[in-house]
């Protein structure tokens, strides 16, 4: 894989050839695309690979202009690496809070879309029945308390928390710590914010959701809700899965999307 960097958002590819699918991963809130590393050596042969740090996680830099945290920046700055790749159209496979970014890019390139995978996707957080707790840390004046974290950050050894569960303490803390306190609650008031129903129910191109039934964070009814918004999509619960797919559930998940980006 190639490390590269681009206006400051760090980027890894594999050697891009024509005539193969593009396949974009988006991390969930807080981590960094070493997230994805098993699924990088598993696709890295048939498909052109792109990986992503969103800004303020992993190796990416943390931006003192706070009006930039936002999912619409995020979008931007991956439509920004993909022109400069070239890269004319994706399919999108997002974990949790990549799934939010997933369907920014949506509303605003769908034309370069070919499919996406949505996994453990979330739907109406603010009926989600955690919001409350959330609310106060949410808030501007909590978050304007808070000292913003400037330094670059690293990429988790996500080898350590294979099997954790949706609220591990070790992991949460290397997470956060990473990204820092500041941008993790800034981005979590703007998914918090946003409706993306409408775009759902424009959606006409290949969509396969993914869910865990174990989830705690997300409901398992989220996807079946979003999957109804979505004219043939398809919807797969993994039984003894919990919101931690991507790195407690390669096998089944890697399986899954093979099987789903054979399909067209």
């Amino acid at each position: 894989m190639q490390n590269k960097y681009f206006n400051g958002i760090f980027y890894k590819k594999n050697n891009f050839k024509p005539n193969r699918k593009s396949l974009v991963f988006i991390h969930g809130i807080s981590g960094s695309s070493s997230a994805w590393n098993k699924y990088a050596t598993y696709f890295k042969d048939r498909y052109n690979l792109l990986f992503i740090d969103l800004m303020g996680h992993g190796y990416s830099i943390k931006s003192d202009n706070l009006s930039k945290y936002t999912i619409g920046h995020l979008s931007e700055d991956l439509f920004n690496i993909l022109k400069k790749e070239n890269v004319k159209r994706i399919n999108i496979i997002g974990h949790s809070f990549g799934n939010f970014v997933s369907l920014e890019f949506i509303r605003e390139h769908k034309k370069m879309i070919n499919s996406v995978v949505f996994i453990s996707a979330g739907h109406r957080l603010t009926k989600n029945k955690r919001y409350r707790y959330f609310k106060f840390f949410i808030s501007p004046l909590f978050i304007k308390l808070i000292p913003h974290k400037t330094e670059k950050g690293r990429q988790i050894n996500y080898s350590k928390y294979i099997n954790t569960g949706d609220f591990n303490v070790r992991r949460t803390i290397a997470d956060v710590s990473n990204t820092g306190l500041k941008c993790y609650l800034i981005y979590l008031r703007d998914i918090f914010n946003l409706k993306h129903s409408m775009i759902l129910e424009n959606i006409t191109f290949p969509t396969l959701f993914i869910h865990g039934a174990r989830d705690k964070m997300f409901p398992v009814e989220d996807a079946i809700k979003m999957s109804k918004l979505v004219k043939n999509s398809k919807l797969i619960i993994l039984n003894n899965a919990d919101h931690i797919l991507v790195l407690n559930n390669y096998h089944e998940l890697s399986k899954e999307i093979e099987d789903f980006l054979s399909s067209f």
